[in-house]
């Protein structure tokens, strides 16, 4: 019998240096696979915080501040509300997600385009809406020339 029918796979596996390699890869796939899941749940969560930043704002924008405090909100009150909505969001995010560096500066970004967006969208449906529309969410009753019902 000749030296080299006799090994087996795990010998002719050793002699190309092959067991280092395949060695390796046990142990860093699983490692890869635990950063891709790590980062899917990760934008999972942060799909989940902007769409959540992004349903405040718009319930800030319809909230009665009128009722609330007997007038409208006005800048510069306005914009220290969405810079709060945008920073207890990314905030909550990050607590949650605990992203790294630059995983946590595209979130910034991603959270802060989607309550901006959140925010154009109310005011679009403002606009669609009418008078009627801030009438019904501001408490002032329709006056003449809203939209029709």
């Amino acid at each position: 019998m000749r030296p080299l029918e006799s090994k087996g796979l795990s010998d002719s596996v050793s002699i190309f240096g092959w067991n280092r390699v395949l060695s390796l890869s046990t142990t860093i796939i699983p490692q890869i696979q635990h950063v891709v899941t790590k980062r899917e749940s990760d934008l999972e969560k942060l799909v989940a915080m902007s769409t959540l930043g992004a349903a405040t704002i718009a319930a800030l924008h319809w909230m009665p501040w009128g009722k609330l405090l007997g007038n409208e909100l006005r800048p510069p009150k306005t914009y220290i509300v969405g810079v709060a909505v945008i920073g207890a969001t990314f905030s909550a995010w990050a607590a949650w997600a605990q992203p790294q560096w630059g995983w946590a500066i595209g979130g910034f970004w991603i959270i802060t385009a989607a309550i901006g967006t959140g925010d154009v969208i109310a005011y679009f449906l403002d606009r669609l809406g009418g008078d009627a529309m801030k009438g019904r969410t501001h408490g002032r009753p329709p006056t003449r020339g809203d939209a029709r019902d």
